[in-house]
């Protein structure tokens, strides 16, 4: 643990106030990027996240090779010495499942599953070298011994090529199979599609009228999926004997209330808390319902999906959920490039971007105090360290304009990454 002097202007709101509190910090540098390090330099990440259900695992862009390597360390320390046993990203809810099956059954290796073509995780993820470590390293996890770590995706929002195309044909088969009615599911397939992932809808505009009777149709299935999944019963998560989830109404209604949200939030100029709150419940449904996980769930995604920012997963949780735990840390940087978010990955290393610097922010002050990369816990902060964090201040939490927040209402630790770098692209 470290103590590092610094100048944080408290920004009164309201008043005009140049006011300066000196105070110390106390923090834990991160000595390595490197997923084989060991995990002496995140004892105090360890140690401040145990115990809690969720641990989340914000970044404030999806292109930076720092906080995709530091994070998969995260991940592997929490697995190793913590209580983590399942880590569910910002990737298709669908996707994430297909692609588990297939890394079970042995049909693809885990890096291959996520890439496609039977799902495909967002493509800054799947295309990232950084990230393919992560992935390897739960590739390598013995799953059938008595340290599991679990790969899932919460995302309502389902852009992928499967999602979109043959996920509805599985769907229709499940209902005919079960001899289930297609009341107005010709609606759901023709219109989805066009809402989901509109390169592929060749001219077609999701209109307030589709939206209307594709909201229809979903809520008819809906009531028939929730009478059928009274009738089933889901086996115990064996991963020796993968259960196939597209056999079961469960699954199939997280997808419509999935769709549903994804079209009020398409409708609503891409109103992301409609999504997002869905996703909580896709959440919950990984957690207990289908893995039933004993252990921590790591949940990672952007700050704004997987903090406590307004119409977030998390306040959707908290929300809903005031029972379940939950310890936040959020990634903020300051200067340094980022990878174009770009599917082109050959544009990766040529066309990188600035991180957008805000003068007298959070980030900023935390920079200019010689801040290393480091771990802040602000949770296990008190009196003079903890009060900066205690009151308000700019932050730059994402792609838009810095917010004014009270630091410790939106996280309850910082991932401080002062200089970022490109994410690279993998070899394919």
């Amino acid at each position: 643990m470290r103590k590092l002097s610094l100048l944080l202007p408290l920004l009164l709101i309201g008043c005009n106030s140049s006011e300066v509190e000196t105070i110390s910090t106390p923090y834990q540098a991160l000595e390595s990027t490197d997923i084989q390090s060991d995990n002496s330099d995140l004892s105090n990440l360890i140690t401040a996240t145990r115990g809690y259900d969720i641990v989340t695992l914000g970044e404030s862009s999806h292109q930076g090779s720092k906080v995709f390597s530091l994070r998969g360390r995260i991940v592997k320390a929490l697995h190793q010495e913590g209580d983590a046993d399942l880590l569910v990203m910002e990737a298709g809810f669908y996707d994430g499942l297909a692609a588990w099956q297939n890394y079970l059954t042995g049909k693809q290796t885990l890096l291959d599953a996520i890439t496609g073509p039977d799902a495909n995780y967002m493509f800054m993820y799947r295309f990232s070298e950084e990230m393919a470590e992560l992935f390897n390293y739960i590739h390598d996890v013995d799953q059938q011994g008595t340290n599991p770590l679990i790969l899932a995706g919460y995302e309502a929002r389902i852009t992928s090529d499967a999602g979109c195309s043959v996920m509805f044909d599985e769907l229709k088969s499940y209902l005919n199979n079960n001899g289930l009615p297609l009341r107005d599911y010709a609606d759901i397939q023709r219109i989805a599609p066009v809402m989901m992932c509109p390169w592929y809808a060749q001219g077609q505009t999701f209109t307030m009228t589709d939206h209307n009777t594709l909201v229809a149709a979903l809520n008819k299935l809906e009531d028939t999926l929730a009478q059928q999944k009274s009738k089933e019963t889901i086996p115990a998560y064996d991963p020796t004997h993968p259960r196939d989830f597209k056999q079961y109404a469960s699954f199939w209604l997280q997808i419509a209330r999935s769709l549903s949200a994804q079209s009020f939030q398409v409708i609503h100029n891409e109103a992301y808390e409609y999504s997002d709150y869905q996703s909580a419940e896709n959440l919950k449904w990984l957690r207990e319902e289908w893995f039933n996980i004993d252990g921590q769930a790591l949940l990672w995604g952007h700050n704004i999906h997987v903090t406590p920012l307004s119409g977030s997963v998390v306040e959707a949780t908290n929300e809903r959920y005031p029972d379940t735990t939950i310890y936040n840390v959020m990634q903020l940087t300051h200067t340094g490039r980022l990878a174009p978010f770009d599917f082109d990955t050959a544009t990766w290393e040529s066309n990188t971007i600035p991180v957008e610097s805000v003068s007298g922010s959070l980030n900023h002050i935390l920079y200019q105090s010689g801040y290393p990369d480091a771990f802040i816990d602000i949770k296990g902060l008190t009196g003079e360290d903890r009060a900066a964090f205690d009151s308000a201040q700019r932050i730059k939490t994402d792609f838009g304009s810095a917010r004014i927040a009270i630091p410790s209402k939106i996280m309850d630790g910082i991932l401080f990454i002062p200089t970022e770098t490109p994410t690279t692209a993998r070899p394919m």
